[in-house]
């Protein structure tokens, strides 16, 4: 069912997967180690969750954050010590909600916590112009013959979902194990806002990922922090791709607002973020921790077909960008 929509990612006209591949490549000859290697875990855990839909933003941000599932006995015990030290009660870190005094003196502990995490934080921002990854032009149209399926959904959201289970299926591809054992946790938003559109998600994510893994994993399960424990450690996991979502959205815009993406090797941030974003930034920018990053973007071709790719490697606070067309 999903065939047409699936393959639309790998036409050569478009390339996406192949292009983001190769520049995921580029980064990791820059600086080794950047992708980990978790195919020796028994299981991986993924939390993902999106920035951006606000008006005012240029790009739409989905942030994953994949680890190791066993090794996270100190990222545990840091974070429940900063929820303690800061009296943060079931306060969860959310980039839009970080006016609270309390999480904002607590947010550089926070971080400092995930860096014990041992994994991969990736974010993906889609300027919003593209109205579809899958189309050449325009919107997804549900009322295609292969969509009409999933005619239920709004337009939007249903691209929204198809980006997610694309963007992660092409990540687990890379990261993976044969065998491993694998948990999603999603945020609840509209892609999976009830049990029925979780149960639904599962599905897709279970079809689509089988053209993307060269491997069958253990057992796959998908979540939302509805079933977190009470000690919100769900909660914690996906805060940390929230943060970075909401940051990396806002700086994004702000470099397409001052004359669009730097050109040079090295520039600095852009001016007029907020304190919160310069915050979570310099903290993605720190090399050589167990908790890896990257983030890259993906813009419209200009008047050549295709897309193009920007590549960012972070460095101590100052993000150096690359670029490649699609």
């Amino acid at each position: 069912m999903l065939q047409r929509v699936w393959h639309s990612l790998g036409d050569p006209k478009f390339g996406l997967m192949n292009t983001l591949s190769d520049g995921i490549a580029r980064c990791e000859d820059l600086q080794p180690g950047l992708i980990p290697d978790l195919r020796k875990s028994r299981a991986l855990i993924v939390a993902s969750d999106y920035g951006g839909h606000h008006q005012e933003s240029r790009f739409e941000s989905y942030s994953f954050l994949i680890i190791d599932g066993v090794q996270w006995a100190q990222w545990e015990t840091a974070r429940t010590r900063v929820r303690h030290t800061y009296r943060l009660g079931k306060r969860r870190f959310a980039f839009k909600g970080m006016g609270d005094r309390r999480k904002a003196r607590a947010l550089p502990a926070f971080l400092s916590a995930a860096d014990m995490l041992h994994g991969l934080c990736a974010t993906i921002l889609v300027e919003k112009s593209l109205q579809s990854l899958f189309r050449e032009h325009g919107r997804l149209q549900l009322s295609d013959t292969h969509l009409q399926a999933f005619a239920h959904y709004d337009a939007r959201t249903f691209e929204r979902l198809l980006r997610t289970v694309h963007l992660l299926s092409f990540l687990l591809g890379g990261l993976s194990g044969p065998g491993q054992d694998a948990l999603w946790i999603t945020d609840q938003d509209e892609i999976a806002a009830n049990p029925e559109r979780l149960t639904e998600l599962t599905r897709i994510f279970a079809d689509v990922s089988g053209h993307y893994l060269p491997h069958d994993l253990g057992h796959l399960r998908c979540a939302t922090a509805a079933s977190d424990n009470g000690t919100l450690e769900m909660e914690d996991l996906l805060s940390i791709a929230d943060l970075t979502a909401g940051a990396l959205a806002e700086m994004a815009t702000a470099y397409a607002g001052q004359g669009g993406f730097p050109k040079t090797v090295i520039a600095p941030h852009p001016v007029g973020l907020s304190r919160k974003a310069r915050q979570i930034i310099e903290w993605f920018s720190v090399l050589g921790m167990p908790l890896s990053r990257t983030a890259h973007a993906i813009r419209p071709g200009g008047r050549s077909p295709g897309l193009v790719i920007s590549h960012f490697r972070f460095h101590w606070g100052r993000p150096l960008s690359g670029t490649s067309p699609s």
